[in-house]
Order: structure tokens, then C-alpha cells, then sequence
């Protein structure tokens, strides 16, 4: 009684071509920023505003410094997938543990194919303001 544990000594593994290691590392400028503007944290506290149109179309719209649409929808397909990349490197950390229960891999999935259906439907938007704006798609 009273002994100090002794302390923990960790090994710290750095793949350098593990891909996602690659795409994080791609990320880390934008994830300093992000770590400010764009965490579940930051966006729960800002302001929200819902309009119900005639022809059944709903928009969610964030009353935020950044003007653009474009660019707050991009940041957060961004946030995502980096987020979902963090999350399969944990489950590789721990021999593929999360993706055996069977509620983390429906999450996991569910997650990623919302971001999937997000992608195309900016991707085809994208394509939309191009041409509005003159510029080739």
C-alpha cells in the first residue's frame, strides 16, 4: 500500500507508407484549423437555421463566418473522412477488434456510405456551379 505503480512505457509504431498514415500526414495543415472550426464540438455551439421549402426541399443552413456554402460542405466532407480514417487506424491499432462488433462496423459503414452519397451530391453540385460560373466541370 502507497507503492508508485511504476510508469507506463509505450511503444509508438509510425508506418511510413501505411496510406492512411500518408492521407493524415496530407492533412495535418488543414487539421490544425480544423481542430479550431470544425469539430462536432465547435459546430454544436453555432448557430442553426432550418428552412422547409414548398417543393418538400429542406435546407439546414449554419450562420457561420464563411460565407461559402462550397467551402463550409467541403471542410465538412473533409472532417469525415478524416475522422473515419482515425477510426479504422484505432481499429488496426487493436487487431481489427471495433470492426468485429457487429454495432461498431454498422455505424462504421453507415457513416461512410452517408459520406459516400455527400460526395456524389457535391461532386454533381460542383459541376453545376462550374458551369453557372462559366468554367469547365
Amino acid at each position: 500500500m502507497g507503492a508508485k505503480p511504476k510508469p507506463l512505457k509505450t511503444t509508438t509504431l509510425d508506418p511510413p507508407d501505411h496510406p492512411f498514415v500518408k492521407s493524415l500526414r496530407r492533412q495535418v495543415g488543414v487539421l490544425s484549423d480544423a481542430a479550431v472550426h470544425f469539430t462536432p464540438e465547435f459546430l454544436d455551439r453555432q448557430t442553426w437555421r432550418r428552412t422547409q421549402y414548398s417543393d418538400n426541399a429542406e435546407w439546414i443552413r449554419l450562420l457561420y463566418f464563411e460565407p461559402s456554402q462550397r467551402v463550409l460542405e467541403r471542410e465538412l466532407l473533409s472532417l469525415i473522412g478524416t475522422h473515419l480514417t482515425i477510426a479504422v487506424l484505432f481499429d488496426e491499432c487493436v487487431d481489427g477488434a471495433f470492426r468485429v462488433n457487429e454495432g461498431w462496423a454498422k455505424l462504421h459503414d453507415e457513416i461512410a456510405g452517408r459520406a459516400n452519397a455527400l460526395v456524389d451530391r457535391f461532386n454533381k453540385a460542383k459541376k453545376r456551379w462550374k458551369a453557372e460560373d462559366g468554367r469547365p466541370s
